[in-house]
């Protein structure tokens, strides 16, 4: 009879079948799916500040305020701020901002006998509470950056 507690060599172990995610992938899911701010619409991912490049600091596009000019039509050929008898298109001004990329990082890590141990997934507890630390971290950054 064999030893039940005998190292073996070989065989299929827990994880030669299941793969994990990427912690980071995991958590970047969680965020998004906890965060009131994102399933609201009012902070939405934009490529252009994901900062691949490197750095500390990007600069960012934003649009001034525009200030119509309104113009009057008239029944003559030549209406208009243009006086050629159209609308004459107006214009929007651009400035640049300054934006700060912040950096963080955190490491957890679970093993097969953990799970097993604990007959439950202490990666997902760790990726929600994880998700729900970072939206609070998110949280007062974005009110203080909105406070400037």
């Amino acid at each position: 009879m064999a030893a039940p507690f005998q190292n073996y060599s070989g065989g299929v172990l827990l994880a030669d079948i299941v793969k994990r995610n990427n912690l980071a992938r995991y958590v970047q899911e969680a965020i998004k799916e906890r965060s009131q701010f994102v399933k609201s619409g009012a902070v939405v991912r934009n490529s252009f500040l994901d900062a691949k490049e490197g750095g500390t600091r990007i600069q960012v596009p934003e649009f001034n305020p525009v200030s119509p000019t309104e113009e009057v039509m008239t029944g003559a050929a030549n209406w208009g701020t243009s006086t050629a008898g159209y609308l004459t298109p107006q214009k929007i001004g651009t400035a640049t901002q300054i934006a700060s990329i912040v950096h963080r990082g955190f490491a957890y890590a679970v093993d097969d006998i953990a799970i097993l141990a604990a007959g439950e997934d202490p990666m997902l507890a760790i990726r929600n509470q994880l998700a729900d630390a970072i939206n609070k971290l998110n949280k007062a950054r974005l009110f203080s950056q909105l406070a400037g």
